[in-house]
């Protein structure tokens, strides 16, 4: 028995995959050979595909470098797959604090050097993945909730953020500034897509 959180619990034979959560999942793979000691990580992503479509990517500001031109990046992340999957990247919540006070900057646009094949702009630049509001003197968060969505992929080893003033110039953080953010992917059942796709074909036809 393995414990993946309080929640999940996976019960593995040489011949199926016992899932407990509120109710019992069991899952009879097509090769028996698929549930094995070596296959172990096999399991896991199979489940995490199948059952839990969301993963949760925590940015602190204690591992963020002042380099390129924002002082927001994020080198050496965790693998969150083994191989790169489709997903629906959003910012649930974003904080930044600067060290000093700029009464002219009252929103700031936080966006993402990744790729993207749901977004577009007018001036050709970085992704934008959030608008920030004055909260308090020297706060900028999220007011409500962000509903922007890029369809990318999780191979998110490194990241690059770019941030932007009310003119949109470039602004920079400096070492005696805070920020941090709590990226939500939500993985793309690709399996499914193509069979919705296959249904939708005869109706066109």
């Amino acid at each position: 028995m393995t414990t993946l959180n309080p929640c999940w619990r996976i019960h593995a034979t040489f011949s199926s995959i016992v899932i407990s959560t509120k109710k019992h999942v069991f899952i009879k793979p097509q090769n028996p050979s698929f549930v094995s000691l070596k296959s172990i990580p096999k399991i896991i992503y199979y489940i995490l595909d199948k059952y839990m479509p969301s993963t949760y990517l925590f940015l602190s500001d204690a591992q963020r470098t002042l380099g390129g031109t924002s002082g927001a990046n994020w080198l050496n992340l965790p693998t969150l797959s083994s191989s790169t999957r489709e997903c629906y990247l959003r910012v649930t919540s974003c904080q930044i604090e600067l060290g000093t006070l700029d009464a002219g900057i009252t929103h700031l646009t936080l966006k993402m050097k990744i790729p993207s094949v749901n977004y577009f702009s007018s001036d050709n630049r970085e992704v934008v993945v959030a608008r920030l509001s004055l909260t308090q003197p020297t706060v900028y968060e999220l007011q409500l909730e962000n509903t922007i969505q890029i369809l990318t992929n999780d191979n998110l080893k490194s990241l690059d953020f770019v941030l932007e003033n009310n003119a949109g110039t470039n602004f920079s953080l400096g070492a005696s500034d805070f920020i941090n953010i709590m990226l939500k992917l939500d993985y793309v059942d690709q399996k499914e897509q193509v069979m919705g796709q296959l249904q939708t074909v005869p109706q066109r036809l």
